[in-house]
């Protein structure tokens, strides 16, 4: 018997106030229940017992739990993984336990155990499962503050510095994971899905340029990664290989499941320019982004050539845009394009592919029209919430570096690296909204997302520093390279009818400016059966011309009115805007016009 389950054997013993024996829970570490005479049978819970629904709760948010009360039980345990071990507290007589999580926690349940009958008799055992979502901004594996190469499980490991990430695997025959590219490690590691990380090939701190298995490959700045389409007639259908630039030694090399590793295009150790039929003859200079289509064709950011390429599946290599050797930033046709620099690439559904390039994202059709569709290449800024087409968003500083690109459906998701954050453009509105992070935070914190909310609220909202990398996991989860580690943004929604819109109630007449007024509103889950939740609330006050006049901020309870005091600066049509966001993460806005009168005239 090893030591922890001898621990949690003592532990049973003493909190469960059982004399002679110790209760039979199941263990989650184990898989199996602790060992105890007799059989174990099912105990179903009494009729009319409702089910247990999914909870969903936000990210470092305390929340209460609640489960069916178990009569005459002898014992009860609470137990869950919280992504690192599991956690197991003693719940007897109760029938809620308040709790606050930092990660996601998965197999929640509560376990009674009863002895009917004679004493020595078989336990009985009813298990009420409690589906438990997250939502937030949780770590995955490493630590964004401390840099390091170890191989372990999630805040045990340690990345230098990653960069690209690939998503290999996925269904019922090949269990998901995520490959990440150390550019300084010089290694390319995976990560499962419960954040265990090993080293995939490549020996940590040794830079070379050598084909190879495992440690017996060597690699010299690996940067982006792009998952291999499976092969026709593969069951599954999922990719298990993966390309990678491993730009300083200007090649691409692809890299099975095992860790085998081999250069499919580029001259090892020559950095230039040229095309070529054959694709180990052509010449790349500090190759970044990839992206492959269904046919198995690739697409690369050729950086220092200030080119995207085009590497056919039968060989020969060609310029999709750009000029080779000619910087720059304009739109146009094929080579009479520019590119200044190139990072992160991504290939849509329609068959376009999206670029980073400066602080700009632009689009490339098939026969190579290039489009700035998003920020400006030559000058960074933050803006969000663009609600109307995407011509509006091309030149407008926006975006600060952006690097890794993911996309998703309509959704293109973005690491916006020099403004700390998560972006998420929406193609055919031309929304750009915040998912997570924020310009003003560049430290690591983990905490609910943002999803467009304007400005920092609370402390409660996660930050993300320097993010390389975005890509989607099955569950719809998105795993981000940030700092030195791999965390993971989970979105879970309520229903569309879960809240009602807020009721803004300016005052009645006219506001004068510098004259503090009260506002009122309420925020309320619109049937009845659904509580009341505590909530934080952000009341802005802007000037006719735009600009921020006054804001106050408070705490509250949902249909509850609450209400806020502020003023005005300069007469005219001024905007009221109003964010309220309750404890588990959901939020709603609303705005509201009101006149601003000019205070009259002194009388002489």
């Amino acid at each position: 018997m090893s030591f922890w389950l001898a621990a949690a054997l003592l532990f049973f013993f003493s909190t469960c106030s059982l004399a002679a024996e110790v209760l039979p829970f199941w263990d989650l570490e184990s898989g199996c229940r602790v060992a105890c005479p007799g059989l174990v049978l099912p105990w179903p819970p009494p009729p009319g017992t409702p089910g247990r629904p999914l909870q969903v709760v936000g990210c470092g948010q305390p929340f209460l739990l609640r489960w069916s009360a178990c009569a005459g039980a002898a014992g009860q345990l609470l137990s869950f993984r919280d992504g690192t071990g599991v956690v197991r507290r003693p719940v007897d007589g109760q029938d809620a336990e308040t709790l606050q999580l930092a990660c996601n926690a998965t197999g929640m349940m509560v376990e009674a155990l009863r002895r009917p009958g004679t004493p020595g008799g078989p336990w009985r055992s009813r298990i009420q499962e409690l589906p438990l979502a997250v939502r937030g901004v949780l770590p995955l594996a490493g630590d964004p503050g401390e840099p390091g190469h170890r191989d372990g499980p999630g805040g045990e490991a340690r990345f230098a510095a990653p960069c690209g990430l690939a998503v290999l695997g996925g269904g019922l025959y090949a269990p998901q994971r995520i490959v990440v590219a150390d550019p300084v490690g010089q290694v390319l590691r995976t990560v499962s899905p419960r954040g265990r990380v090993s080293t995939l090939c490549g020996v940590p701190g040794e830079a070379g340029c050598q084909d190879g298995t495992g440690a017996g490959a060597r690699l010299r700045g690996p940067t982006y990664l792009a998952a291999l389409p499976a092969g026709r007639g593969v069951p599954w259908r999922y990719p298990m290989d993966c390309l990678v630039s491993d730009s300083g030694n200007h090649v691409l090399r692809r890299v099975t499941a095992g860790g085998a590793v081999a250069t499919v295009a580029g001259v090892p150790g020559q950095a230039g320019f040229r095309d070529a039929e054959d694709p180990r003859q052509a010449l790349f200079d500090d190759p970044q982004g990839l992206a492959v289509d269904r046919d198995g064709n690739l697409f690369v950011a050729d950086r220092g050539n200030h080119v995207v390429r085009r590497v056919f599946r039968e060989g020969p290599v060609t310029v999709l845009a750009g000029e080779p050797g000619a910087p720059g930033s304009a739109d146009g046709q094929g080579r009479q394009a520019r590119f200044g620099n190139l990072k992160g690439l991504a290939l849509a559904r329609d068959g376009a592919l999206y670029v980073a390039d400066g602080h700009a994202v632009r689009r490339i059709t098939l026969d190579g029209q290039v489009t700035t569709v998003l920020g400006d290449p030559v000058q960074g800024g933050f803006q969000d919430d663009w609600a109307s087409g995407s011509a509006q968003l091309a030149g407008v500083p926006c975006l600060r570096d952006p690097a890794g690109l993911w996309a998703a459906w309509d959704d293109l998701y973005i690491a916006d690296r020099g403004n700390h954050a998560v972006r998420v453009y929406h193609r055919p509105t031309g929304t750009l909204q915040t998912l997570a992070g924020d310009p003003a935070l560049a430290e690591p914190r983990w905490g609910l997302l943002r999803d467009g909310i304007h400005g920092p609220l609370a402390l409660a909202y996660g930050a993300l520093p320097q993010p390389q990398a975005v890509a989607a996991l099955d569950d719809g989860a998105l795993c981000v390279a940030t700092g030195a580690a791999v965390a993971q943004l989970c979105r879970q929604y309520l229903p569309e009818d879960a809240w009602d819109p807020p009721r803004l109630q300016p005052p009645e007449g006219p506001w004068i400016p510098g004259e503090p007024r009260t506002v009122n509103f309420m925020a309320t889950p619109p049937r009845s059966p659904r509580p009341a939740r505590p909530l934080r609330y952000l009341l802005t006050f802007l000037d006719p011309d735009g600009t921020q006049a006054d804001r106050c901020a408070g705490t509250g309870l949902g249909d509850r009115t609450l209400g806020g005091a502020g003023r005005f600066r300069t007469p005219g049509l001024a905007t009221l805007r109003l964010l309220a966001v309750t404890d588990q993460g959901w939020s709603v806005s609303a705005e509201a016009r009101v006149v601003v009168a000019a205070p009259a005239a002194q009388p002489p």
